[in-house]
């Protein structure tokens, strides 16, 4: 007995101090490390979108399998027409907001790029009639002007050809990275449909590793952090986009109202911005703030005072409803979390960054607390005001 015990504490020793060297290495390579992950992703890239297609749409598709068709015909037939139907749901959905939205959009596009050039140089006569009326203001704008000319004859001599060779390179390029985004995304959705139709077996293949490999307790504990990961990263991110869609659609109606320009271009970049916890809403606001201004410099501070009201909407009364406490996160650690998967993964970072900081904090918790509990410690670390509400839970379950 002994001898196994100490077996099992070397065992451990070795796998900790693997661990510590890893780690090392990690840190000490980590942008060849960042590169490489880059790499498989950008290969696994039809995969993932899979995934993530399978796993928005796993909820509707249940429903429709359990609650809606008839149960008389057989399980495979009934899972394939609820994939089939939550599918073309989706495509008919898509297919309106891009009917309904995609004119009105490109009539907004359109005049702004009409009308950006006069408003700039309307701006900028603005600026010099301000300035001109001090006399040493005038003559630093009027050389600022004359230099900024001088530069500009330069560019269209010596840079513009160079200017036009990289553009139509950065356009050839978006060009292709298009067509491979639409030919991944076609090869997602077939995927998606493979992993909706097999997820009941891949749910029992993963029990199965699990209990063949650990130990009981230890197979359910990671069986319940599985479950429990998955109700922070469903609840968090499709109540965030049912968030942004309701707060998109309360943009478009209320800038409607307002008549201010750019309607559908504004709302739809507030509505997918507003995605990104946090700093979203600012992200949105900032450039579509810039657009109205340009157009009507009073319109713009109204939309400024729309955009904060809103938000204030968003944060304290919609957001909450649907999103609960999907993450049970501090607001510093949301800040925390979003700050450093962001700078590391950029945009996505920023999406999925709060609930994968949210999954590492409840599996810290979890552990700390079965430490405490161990070691007899509990009683000596529990908020008073918790263990009040604890015994009085305890006393109205007994009454």
């Amino acid at each position: 007995m002994k001898h196994d015990l100490k077996k099992k504490e070397l065992l451990g020793l070795f796998f900790v101090f693997a661990a510590l060297i890893a780690l090392y290495f990690l840190i000490l390579r980590w942008w060849q490390f960042k590169q490489m992950v880059s790499q498989i992703l950008h290969i696994l890239q039809p995969i993932i979108f899979g995934l993530v297609f399978a796993y928005l749409l796993r909820s509707p598709v249940n429903f429709l399998e359990q609650k809606i068709l008839d149960h008389r015909t057989s399980q495979t037939l009934r899972l394939l027409n609820s994939v089939l139907i939550v599918y073309s749901a989706v495509g008919v959905c898509i297919y309106l907001m891009i009917q309904l939205v995609w004119p009105e959009l490109q009539e907004n596009v359109t005049n702004m790029l009409v009308a950006l050039p006069d408003q700039i140089a309307y701006i900028t006569q603005r600026i010099e009639t301000i300035l001109a009326d001090e006399n040493q203001m005038a003559g630093i704008m009027g050389r600022a002007l004359e230099f900024a000319y001088q530069k500009l004859q330069s560019w269209l001599q010596y840079d513009l050809w160079n200017s036009i060779n990289v553009a139509v390179s950065v356009v050839t390029s978006g060009v292709i990275d298009m067509v491979a985004l639409i030919f991944n995304l076609i090869i997602g959705i077939i995927v998606s449909v493979y992993v909706l139709m097999e997820r009941k077996h891949f749910s029992l293949q993963g029990r199965k590793l699990a209990y063949a490999f650990l130990p009981e307790d230890h197979a359910k504990l990671l069986l319940d952090t599985v479950k429990e990961t998955d109700r922070i990263f469903s609840g968090f991110i499709i109540g965030k986009i049912i968030d942004s869609l309701i707060i998109g659609v309360l943009c478009f109606l209320s800038l409607t109202f307002l008549k201010m320009p750019y309607t559908v271009l504004v709302s739809i970049i507030v509505g997918v911005t507003n995605v990104i916890p946090f700093f979203g809403p600012y992200l949105g606001a900032i450039p579509s703030a810039f657009l109205i201004f340009l157009a009507d410099w009073r319109q713009g501070f109204v939309f400024v005072i729309f955009v904060i009201l809103l938000q204030q909407l968003d944060g304290n009364v919609i957001g909450p409803k649907i999103l609960g406490e999907s993450t049970g996160l501090a607001s510093f650690w949301v800040v925390f979390a979003i700050l450093l998967a962001g700078g590391l993964f950029g945009i996505t970072g920023m999406i999925v960054g709060v609930p994968t900081f949210a999954t590492i904090y409840y599996i810290i918790k979890k552990y700390v607390h079965y430490r405490l509990k161990k070691n007899g410690a509990l009683v000596y670390v529990t908020d008073p005001e918790s263990q009040n509400q604890s015994q009085n839970q305890e006393e109205r379950n007994e009454k």
